[in-house]
């Protein structure tokens, strides 16, 4: 079972990273209206916490520990993103990937839907065994 959620968290970490360039790379220059709007200013963040809960997990199950219940992904997305909202404009441009970065509330929707979404995957995936 340990073995399987490995594989489960690095193919998530594989299928984000790959979503992440097709945003950056296309999506963000061939759309148009909403979908734009979600893709310029959201959907990196929807990605991220799915990124850092597969790779802290990834590397948690090594240990026998792991993030996976409800609360523990949400407080723990709650942390990332507060870290991010809140501090990235401290550093120089460029140093954390975007410059200028500002805050914007709506992100921790991004940042929440995100992490539920690790849950729900993660739990689906754990109930089939």
């Amino acid at each position: 079972m340990l073995r399987k959620e490995r594989i489960l968290y690095l193919f998530l970490i594989w299928l984000c990273l790959a979503l992440y360039f097709f945003n950056n790379l296309l999506l963000k220059q061939i759309s148009a209206g909403f979908l734009r709007y979600f893709a310029v200013s959201h959907f990196n963040d929807f990605l991220a916490p799915m990124i850092i809960l597969s790779i802290s997990n990834f590397f948690l199950s090594m240990t026998g520990r792991s993030i996976l219940k409800l609360w523990q992904v949400l407080l723990f997305t709650l942390a990332c993103g507060a870290f991010w909202e809140f501090t990235a404009f401290l550093f120089p441009d460029g140093v954390l990937i975007l410059p200028a970065s500002t805050y914007d509330p709506l992100d921790f929707i991004a940042y929440f839907a995100g992490g539920f979404l690790f849950w729900v995957i993660v739990k689906t995936v754990k109930s089939t065994d």
